[in-house]
């Protein structure tokens, strides 16, 4: 008699608990529920955001640091045509027993240099230089007509940082398109290009350092370091 009892209170106790568990469903989220489900969803949301923000910060600059690199593209390949474009030849036909030649350019040949003009092999010494007309210590052996070629032999073995192709072509650079200032993405950033000689004879070789910056800031947006070789250099004898 005492085991069914005890049967049935626990039937009772048990029909108790299940009908408050229904009775809680049925009452929905309780205010801690809801706090805690919002500050999930708050800190799901702020990652989100965060990560979001971070891509397109990402994506902006990395077009932007795209452009400023084809912008130092572009100028390089200016420098390279110049650079390919770098010789001295004659721009008239030249008469033996003449004592001048003029050439289509001058870039950087002075007096007492040492030069040979064409098909001849006579290596002349520079007198005296006014503009393009070159006037030599001797007289021309052999007639040599438009366009010859004339080897700068001093320059080819340069002793002197000075003296060899590399200086001259550096003074001689185009100038930077725009000033070196072009606005990108609606900020204005500055182009610089510094130049200088390579440190072994007979040093032919110009050193190009390239920096990207905002306008009115110090941090660099993208750097690039290069070197150009002018075309007379590998007219010297022994170039390869």
């Amino acid at each position: 008699m005492l085991k069914k009892r005890s049967n049935v209170g626990l039937n009772v106790l048990l029909k108790q608990y299940l009908w408050s568990q229904k009775k809680r469903r049925s009452q929905g989220f309780t205010l801690l529920d809801v706090i805690v489900a919002i500050v999930v969803l708050t800190s799901f949301t702020s990652v989100a955001m965060t990560a979001m923000t971070s891509a397109i910060l990402l994506k902006v600059r990395a077009r932007i640091t795209s452009e400023a690199t084809n912008w130092i593209q572009h100028d390089l390949e200016t420098v390279r045509n110049s650079a390919a474009q770098f010789s001295y030849s004659l721009a008239s036909d030249a008469a033996s027993g003449q004592p001048s030649i003029t050439l289509a350019s001058n870039p950087g040949l002075t007096a007492g240099e040492q030069i040979s003009v064409g098909t001849d092999a006579t290596i002349y010494t520079i007198q005296s230089v006014s503009g393009t007309l070159i006037r030599l210590t001797t007289n021309l052996r052999y007639s040599q007509i438009a366009g010859a070629r004339i080897l700068a032999l001093s320059k080819c073995n340069a002793t002197t940082s000075q003296a060899g192709f590399a200086y001259v072509f550096g003074q001689n650079l185009p100038s930077l398109a725009n000033g070196g200032t072009q606005t990108i993405s609606g900020k204005n950033y500055t182009l610089t290009r510094q130049s200088a000689v390579s440190s072994t004879a007979p040093y032919s070789a110009l050193k190009l350092t390239y920096t990207v910056t905002p306008q009115g800031g110090q941090t660099a947006l993208t750097t690039m370091y290069t070197e150009v070789i002018p075309n007379a250099v590998f007219q010297c004898p022994g170039a390869q």
